[in-house]
């Protein structure tokens, strides 16, 4: 075995939420309910548009429900409702949500707020919302979500985590190892310190009739202070060449403590 193979622990978990915890905010019994919330939409952008006015080409808006809403309003109860930007395969930054349920309103011009979606914030100091369409509506307007705790006692730094947000079965090689991930599930590698250099990911999903198709094939690589997530979500977009697609994104980790909650003393 491999100095690199020693280096590496296996969690396998479950896509649905589990609890992690983070830094300081371990010993903070008092703010349990409360934790930071991110947003990743994944999915295909629609086909630029474009029209010829006055001799001049003009970019047309995107069709409805093509893609998520760039604004939101985060509402949680007993909390102010706070704006964030979404972007597809960018996370949001954070924002303070409570356990329980979480609505999203999209912010529309010279109306008022919509309801767009529900999540359900666990009981974990970090978490992130993994959002894509709805595959039978294939549209943004009714969107489906799988939240994963995301603190750094779960998903460490030097880590990578793969989270099948499919619907199909995916197979996986990843640095040595295969692993049969089915839908909604996930799978974290640690690596304890260092960095992580060209290890090969291959990723393969059922063609639904007992055979599979590869649909990325590459080297991952992260800097120290870094950890990845690879998210393999269905392809939305018109005519694509493969059913799904990958989303590989390294970042450092940073969560401040959570602010006080209001009315709370000094």
């Amino acid at each position: 075995m491999t100095d690199f193979m020693r280096g590496l622990g296996l969690v396998l978990a479950a896509g649905v939420v589990g609890l992690g915890t983070a830094g300081a905010q371990e010993d903070d019994q008092a703010e349990q309910t409360r934790g930071w919330l991110r947003i990743l939409p994944v999915g295909d952008a629609p086909p630029f548009r474009q029209k010829i006015i006055n001799g001049v080409r003009v970019q047309q808006p995107d069709a409805p429900g093509t893609t998520p809403p760039r604004k939101v309003l985060v509402s949680v109860p007993n909390q102010e409702r706070v704006g964030i930007t979404l972007v597809l395969g960018t996370a949001s930054a954070p924002v303070v949500a409570t356990a329980g349920p979480v609505t999203l309103l999209e912010e529309r011009r010279g109306e008022d707020p919509a309801k767009w979606a529900t999540l359900r914030m666990p009981e974990s100091p970090v978490a992130l919302a993994i959002m894509f369409r709805d595959p039978r509506a294939k549209l943004w307007d009714q969107s489906r979500s799988l939240l994963l705790a995301d603190g750094v006692a779960i998903f460490p730094v030097g880590a990578t985590r793969i989270v099948n947000a499919s619907p199909f079965v995916a197979t996986v090689v990843f640095a040595g190892k295969k692993y049969v991930l089915q839908p909604g599930k996930i799978v974290i590698r640690r690596r304890a310190g260092g960095n992580l250099e060209n290890a090969v990911l291959r990723v393969a999903i059922g063609d639904g009739r007992g055979g599979v198709k590869r649909i990325y094939d590459s080297a991952l690589s992260q800097g120290r202070g870094q950890r990845t997530n690879v998210v393999i979500y269905r392809a939305d977009g018109l005519r694509p060449r493969t059913p799904a697609k990958i989303l590989v994104q390294a970042e450092r980790p940073f969560f401040p403590p959570l602010p006080k909650k209001p009315g709370a003393g000094t």
